[in-house]
């Protein structure tokens, strides 16, 4: 897997807030209007550009730090975009993780609940990768689907993995 383009993940949550946040919204911030904006972002931007793209970066590290305990040890843990010639689009895939120069796991990270339509989505991908004995990995906040976590080659993650 190549990446087609650089990835840069900020470590600093300070800065993240103020790039996202603070700084496109300065002037009216400055005039008094943090509620107004607070509103209007709390929906949209925090839970996509500050805690999603966090909460990424943190399963990735959990994924890489115990990942080998189900799936076995990774030389490398990532993120990359994967062309769908059938359906015309990419996909983004927030986990994907090597072993060996083939790949051992992939998986998304969320804050919303993960289902059904998301591990097929994963199934798709992991076809278009040849990668059958690939791992299915589902990081959320929100939980994943009890009815899927029986599949063998499943690794749900939530928080209270991450955390402890």
């Amino acid at each position: 897997l190549r990446a087609r383009r650089d990835r840069y993940e900020l470590a600093d949550p300070h800065l993240r807030l103020w790039l996202a946040i603070v700084a496109p919204n300065r002037a009216r911030l400055q005039a008094g209007g943090g509620a107004e904006v607070w509103a209007r972002l709390r929906e949209t931007t925090w839970p996509s550009q500050v805690l999603g793209s966090r909460w990424e970066s943190v399963s990735r590290a959990h994924l890489a730090r115990v990942g080998e305990e189900r799936a076995g040890p990774f030389d490398a843990v990532g993120a990359t975009t994967v062309p769908d010639r059938v359906l015309r689009r990419s996909h983004e895939v927030d986990l994907v993780a090597m072993r060996g120069g083939r790949i051992a796991a992939l998986g998304e990270a969320k804050l919303r609940t993960l289902g059904a339509s998301d591990l097929d989505r994963l199934l798709r991908i992991r076809d278009l990768l040849d990668a059958p004995d690939a791992a299915i990995v589902l990081a959320s906040v929100a939980g994943v689907d009890p009815s899927l976590t029986t599949r063998p080659d499943l690794i749900a993650i939530d928080p209270a993995d991450v955390y402890t």
